[in-house]
């Protein structure tokens, strides 16, 4: 039980380090050289990835708030 939550958590840290280093920078990018079309590609990107790190987050709560039932 503690080990699910504990590899979930690190999953989500993982998740939130690849949007920060990878599709934000990208999305700061194109801002400054203003290619909206490029940043508007790479923001829908991290909002799909973000949902996923909230469906994860949202698990952890479950099987936290399972307790030994799980």
């Amino acid at each position: 039980d503690v080990y699910k939550r504990q590899i979930l958590g690190w999953v989500m840290v993982l998740i939130f380090a690849f949007v920060f280093f990878v599709p934000y920078k990208r999305m700061n990018a194109a801002l400054a050289t203003e290619d909206y079309k490029k940043a508007g590609e790479l923001l829908a990107l991290i909002r799909k990835i973000v949902l996923a790190n909230l469906i994860l987050g949202l698990s952890v709560v479950v099987i936290a708030g399972s307790g030994r039932y799980m």
